[in-house]
C-alpha cells in the first residue's frame, strides 16, 4: 500500500508505479522482494539462471544482478506476480549478445526471488540500456488477468530503475 503523505514505496518513487495505477492495478502486501545476499559478482548470474542463459554466464561472468519480484493485483481481484531483473555486463557488446540469448524462448531463463514460483516466459519483455540488460517477466496467479494486462506488464516493467541496494 502507498504511505499517505510520501511518494516513495519500497525502492520504486510512486511516478514510475504510476502506468500500473492508471492499469487499475494496486500494490498488495511488503514491498517489491530483493535476491539473496550477493555471492561473488563473477558468478552471481550464472548461480541465478538456468539452461543456456547459465552456460553464457559461466563463459561471459556478469558485473551485477539485481532482481524483484511484486504482486500487481486489479479491481476484478485479478493477480500478476512480476519479475524483473537487472543484468549488468563488461561492456555493451555483452549485453547485446546476452539479449540475443535470452530474448529466444527456451534458451533459459533468471531464476525467481521467491522460490516455487514458475515464470514460463511467455508474457516477456527486454531492454537494453547500455552494459545493462532488464529483463521482466509477468505471470498469472490469481483470477484471470485479460491477456493484455499479462503482455502490456513486462513492457512497463522494463522501464523501472535499478532498484537501491539495502
Amino acid at each position: 500500500m502507498w504511505k499517505r503523505g510520501s511518494n516513495t514505496f519500497g525502492v520504486f518513487s510512486a511516478p514510475l508505479w504510476e502506468p500500473y495505477r492508471v492499469c487499475g492495478f494496486r500494490r498488495e502486501g511488503s514491498p517489491p522482494t530483493g535476491g539473496a545476499p550477493r555471492p561473488r559478482e563473477t558468478v552471481e548470474c550464472a548461480v541465478f539462471s538456468h539452461g543456456g542463459v547459465r552456460d553464457f554466464f559461466l563463459e561471459n561472468p556478469c558485473r551485477g544482478l539485481e532482481r524483484v519480484q511484486f504482486p500487481l493485483t486489479d479491481a476484478n481481484g485479478d493477480t500478476v506476480v512480476v519479475l524483473v531483473s537487472w543484468v549488468r555486463m563488461p561492456g555493451r557488446q555483452r549485453a547485446r549478445e546476452f539479449r540475443e540469448l535470452i530474448d529466444v524462448h527456451g534458451t533459459g531463463d533468471i531464476r525467481p526471488v521467491v522460490p516455487g514460483t514458475r515464470f514460463i516466459g511467455h508474457h516477456y519483455d527486454s531492454e537494453r540500456r547500455g552494459s545493462t540488460v532488464v529483463v521482466a517477466e509477468a505471470e498469472p496467479v490469481d483470477g484471470r488477468p485479460p491477456a493484455e494486462v499479462l503482455e502490456a506488464v513486462p513492457g512497463v516493467a522494463t522501464k523501472l530503475p535499478v532498484p537501491a541496494r539495502g
